[in-house]
Formats: structure tokens, C-alpha cells, sequence
């Protein structure tokens, strides 16, 4: 076992733990090394062993003193563990509640100074004590809960330390936990916050460290527009930045917000609120899609239609199923057959199609004889249907495959990038990732030219200039820039 010693032992109630991760913060906040377990009761040797060594080897015994901490289990057997084996000076009982003193704690410390949380604040009594006793000065630090929360998110840099995660700054010239290492797993600051996860649940702070929410969630998503989506059970809601819950966990399912108003679900029927949580389009709906280009496809009584943002029927239920509007055009089918149809209901193509995609940049793939091939906005052939499979358009490509090779076509339907490929996707930022054996991976430019060549074990796409590479020689996963350079995330 180590010798590490610590200023100070901290025993507690586990019910007690928010007050003891507060004192502890503090404590450490002022240069006082602690030992704190956070793990749980055990009754093996190894923990026994760890908790005995741990007094032993802290200076000070620092006991939290409360009705639960009288009801505990260990505590009590900790308490005397200290009593025997350290010195009466060193023991602290600290009462961080105003239940009486239990009989046999009483008996216990009838000869040692106790102080208590409403006599000895904790900021700055009982620091200034433990300060005193250890015969140290308090250091003025200039790293403030102000100073903290005006750094960038990106100079908070992740912290591991015996098992438990926290933060310290990336310019620091020495290394100084701003933010302690409290937590089993802690996430990147993104516009201002971080989510940090302790026994399975999801809690979230901000840049001082102080906690907008406790662990309590289990799932927290990134924010948008705001808010986050959380759940707890099987049930979703929002939460702001400021940790404040704007919307219930109540719902089967939330969609994105389009705006003021987001999807929902429960007791398998879909509707629509706003970011307040009003219900503004009632839970009526078999199947609903979020909004797209201000309409949403419904699906009521076996039939889709669309409706707009204040519920209206835009759209009549006539469709057996229907794809959302992208470029003012949406697909609909009628007696398996699909085609595309305007805003007014209008239909820009029959429908005769077996199936189809969305428009993307101007251009709709349509499946005839189960062979794919591509039509314009007037319903124009730009390429016969031939492909086993496409993909959409994207920076004027659009991936296609024929006998089991993929190669890339342009908006005039040429193939310019032949299909010889065992795999490929589509154009991103320039480059489109593809595999000549379908095992590794490289990047070619428009001009069908290797921009990275194959060394990569799986496919990924290039967004804001990286994407996330694993090697095939080396096996190790990282960043690669456009240039095939390894970069920093």
C-alpha cells in the first residue's frame, strides 16, 4: 500500500455527501490535501485496510458530525479507530446539522473542542482553524469563481486523479485542480457548461465547478438553441444552462426544436409544444415528423398528410406515406407508388416510382425496376436507371453503385469517377472517403484523386476540417486533418 499522506481525513455520512463535497472542495481549494471515500460501504479486508492506513497517515481527523452520521454504519467504528490511534489535538468534530449530540459521541469527545457549521462557518472559520493548526498561511489565490467562468471553454483541460475526474487549466505553468476531482467521468466545457457523470447519472456545471444540477440524470444531451434534452427512466425533457428544468421528463420521445416548437410523444400518440412546454398541436397523431420548411407530415386514421406550424391541415390525408418537403418539394405515395408533389399539393412527377429520395441540391434519386437513377425539379431523367444503389447529391457528387462497384456522377448524370471502388461515400469538405478492397480506407478529391491515401480500418467523413481516423499499421485511433496530418480534436 502507498504512504501517501493527506492534511486531512474526512469521515462522513454518505446521506451527508453534498456537504462533505462542499467542505472537501473548499478545503482543497486552500492548498488542504483530503481523503475523502467516495465508493461505498465495504466490509472486505482491502477496504478496511485502505480506510485504517488513510487515518493513520492524515494529519488531522476531521469527524461530520450529524443525526445521520450517529446512524451510520462505519462512521461510528472510523470514530474510534481515530480515538485509539491519533492524537486528541488532531481530531476536529465538525456538526454540520442541529441535531443534539448522540449519547455515546458525546461520551466520546466529551474532552475535545467541537465547533459546529452555525458558530464555525466553513468559508472562513474552519478553514482559517485547520489552516492555523497545520501551521500554514492562507495563499491568496488569484483564481476566482469570477476568473474561472471568463476563461474560454477550451483552457479547462481534463484531470484524473485516483480513479475520479476534475479539471485544471491548460496555461497553467504548474499543475492546479481549478475544478476538483469529484466525478467518475467528466466531458469538454461547450458555451460555458460541462456534463459530468457520477454513478451512472448525469449532472452539469459550470466553469467555477459549482453544480447547475446534481448526477441526476440518465442521459444528457448536447445544448441546442439553449437547451438540452435529458431522461431519467424512459421519459425525456429540457433543461437550460442554468440547469433550471424547462420541460418535465413526461415524454415517450422529443424531437429536435424547429423554432418555438418541437415533436413529442406519449401514450403513443404524437403532437407538438413550444420551449415552455405548452401543448400548441395536440398529442392526436398515429406518426409525426418534426417540421421541415414550415410543414410536418402526420399520419391520422392509416393516411399522411401535412400540416403547418399552428396545426392546419395544409396537405389532406389521402397518402399511404409521405417524406418530409425539402426544397419546397415533398414525396408521397398512393397504392405503393411513389412521386413528388409542391407546397399546394401540386404534383411536380406522377407517381409511378417504385420509391424515392428527398431532392438534395436539386436532385431526387427514383428507383424503377428496382434499378436507381436520378430526376431534376421537372421530373427530367439526367441518368437511365441502372444503379444497385445511390446515394444524394453533395458538393455536386453523388455516389452510385453498379455490380458491386461504387464510382461518383456528376449533376449531368456522367459518370466521373468511375465505379471501381469496393466501397465509398459521400463528398465532404472536398474529399469523400472510399475503399478500393472494402477493407481500408483513404480519401479522394473531386478530381477522383487520392487526397489522403488508403491506410485507414474504417470509414468516416470530414467535418470542419478533421475527422477520426484508426490506423491500419499502428491500430491507434486519433484526428487527421484534410493533409492525413494528426491533429488535436
Amino acid at each position: 500500500m502507498t504512504q501517501e499522506k493527506y492534511d486531512i481525513f474526512i469521515s462522513y455520512s454518505r446521506k451527508d455527501i453534498e456537504i462533505a463535497d462542499k467542505i472537501c472542495t473548499a478545503l482543497e481549494g486552500a492548498g488542504i490535501s483530503c481523503f475523502i471515500d467516495r465508493e461505498g460501504i465495504s466490509t472486505g479486508e482491502d477496504f478496511v485496510n485502505k480506510i485504517t492506513h488513510n487515518i493513520e497517515n492524515s494529519q488531522f481527523f476531521l469527524f461530520l458530525a450529524s443525526k445521520n452520521a450517529y446512524e451510520a454504519k462505519f462512521t461510528p467504528k472510523e470514530v474510534l479507530y481515530a480515538i485509539e490511534y491519533k492524537p486528541k489535538e488532531s481530531i476536529i468534530p465538525y456538526i454540520i446539522d442541529n441535531s443534539p449530540i448522540d449519547k455515546k459521541y458525546k461520551f466520546l469527545i466529551s474532552d475535545i473542542n467541537y465547533q459546529t457549521m452555525e458558530q464555525c462557518p466553513i468559508e472562513p472559520s474552519l478553514i482559517d482553524d485547520i489552516l492555523k493548526r497545520l501551521g500554514r498561511e492562507r495563499v491568496n489565490n488569484p483564481i476566482t469563481e469570477d476568473y474561472l467562468l471568463s476563461l474560454p471553454d477550451d483552457e479547462f483541460e481534463i484531470f484524473e486523479f485516483k480513479g475520479k475526474c476534475g479539471y485544471t487549466l491548460r496555461s497553467s505553468d504548474k499543475l492546479e485542480i481549478v475544478i476538483p476531482c469529484l466525478y467518475d467521468e467528466v466531458y469538454p466545457f461547450c458555451d460555458g457548461v460541462a456534463k459530468v457523470k457520477n454513478n451512472n447519472k448525469f449532472g452539469l456545471i459550470n466553469k467555477s465547478g459549482a453544480k447547475l444540477t446534481t448526477c441526476e440524470f440518465d442521459n444528457l444531451q448536447k445544448f441546442r438553441d439553449g437547451l438540452a434534452e435529458v431522461q431519467i427512466g424512459e421519459k425525456y425533457g429540457f433543461i437550460s444552462k442554468e440547469g433550471v428544468i424547462i420541460i418535465p421528463c413526461i415524454y415517450e420521445f422529443v424531437g429536435r426544436f424547429d423554432g418555438n416548437v418541437i415533436l413529442v410523444k406519449n401514450n403513443n400518440k404524437f403532437g407538438f409544444i413550444d420551449r415552455t412546454g405548452k401543448e400548441i398541436i395536440p398529442l392526436e397523431y398515429d406518426i409525426a415528423d418534426s417540421f421541415h420548411e414550415g410543414l410536418a407530415v402526420v399520419k391520422l386514421n392509416k393516411k399522411y398528410g401535412f400540416i403547418d406550424k399552428t396545426g392546419k391541415t395544409t396537405i389532406p390525408f389521402i397518402y399511404d406515406d409521405a417524406i418530409g418537403y425539402c426544397g419546397g418539394i415533398a414525396a408521397v405515395c398512393k397504392n405503393n407508388k411513389w412521386g413528388f408533389i409542391d407546397k399546394s399539393g401540386k404534383e411536380i412527377t406522377p407517381l409511378h416510382y417504385n420509391y424515392v429520395k428527398s431532392f438534395r441540391e436539386d436532385f431526387a434519386a427514383v428507383m424503377v425496376d428496382c434499378k436507381w437513377g436520378f430526376i431534376n425539379k421537372n421530373g427530367d431523367c439526367i441518368t437511365e436507371n441502372k444503379y444497385d444503389s445511390v446515394g444524394s447529391f453533395n458538393e455536386g457528387f453523388a455516389w452510385v453503385c453498379i455490380d458491386h462497384k461504387y464510382g461518383f456522377i456528376d449533376q449531368t448524370g456522367n459518370e466521373v469517377i468511375p465505379c471501381k471502388y469496393k466501397d465509398a461515400y459521400s463528398f465532404s469538405e472536398g474529399l469523400a472517403c472510399v475503399s478500393e478492397n472494402g477493407d481500408i480506407y483513404g480519401y479522394i478529391n473531386h478530381a477522383g484523386e487520392w487526397g489522403v491515401p488508403g491506410r485507414y480500418l474504417y470509414p468516416s467523413s470530414f467535418q470542419n476540417g478533421i475527422t477520426k481516423v484508426t490506423s491500419i499499421s499502428s491500430g491507434m485511433t486519433y484526428y487527421m486533418d484534410k493533409k492525413g496530418n494528426i491533429v488535436n480534436e
